[in-house]
């Protein structure tokens, strides 16, 4: 089992699965609250710190779990919008090339994992998501925004006029 370095205030207890090692759970409010109190940060400065270095990271079967608090029917209520999404259309639209190792395409996305997927800095992407109130999350996780590939399409597009802006300058 391996645990998060410093969270000790944030873990909550051990997941278990048939078959399956157990891990560690930690709760992402309880962790925000540790690094803004041990460490100082702001509040979107530990937000960003955990989706970033935690949430996001892979370090093997044994990696923790991370709980966002939330009752069952808002769970209910996330799925139901997600299922209406794709409903709605999505066809002849080109899908993002976010496959993951294990084949399974995430429908919403950190803004961590949107910072990877698009090969920039995550604070290019805060920043953006700080500026443009047009780019809003699909969902929320307790405390953590997610967004879908509409949104990741808008963030490229606001990407690509920065560096076009850019490049006329120099």
């Amino acid at each position: 089992m391996l645990f998060a370095d410093g969270l000790k205030d944030a873990f909550v207890g051990v997941a278990c699965r048939c078959g399956q090692p157990d891990l560690a759970v930690y709760s992402v409010p309880k962790a925000i609250k540790a690094l803004v109190d041990r460490d100082g940060m702001t509040y979107d400065e530990a937000q960003e710190y955990l989706e970033f270095n935690s949430i996001d990271a892979w370090v093997g079967q044994n990696t923790p779990v991370w709980l966002f608090p939330m009752s069952h029917e808002a769970c209910i209520n996330t799925l139901d919008d997600d299922e209406k999404n794709e409903e709605d259309g999505d066809e002849g639209q080109p899908q993002e090339e976010v496959v993951k190792d294990n084949g399974y395409e995430p429908q919403l996305r950190t803004p961590g994992l949107i910072a990877r997927e698009l090969g920039e800095p995550l604070h290019r992407i805060q920043y953006l998501l700080r500026t443009r109130n047009h780019i809003r999350p699909a969902a929320r996780a307790g405390l953590v925004r997610l967004f879908d590939r509409e949104a990741v399409s808008q963030l490229r597009h606001e990407l690509n006029a920065i560096d076009a802006r850019r490049s006329i300058r120099i």
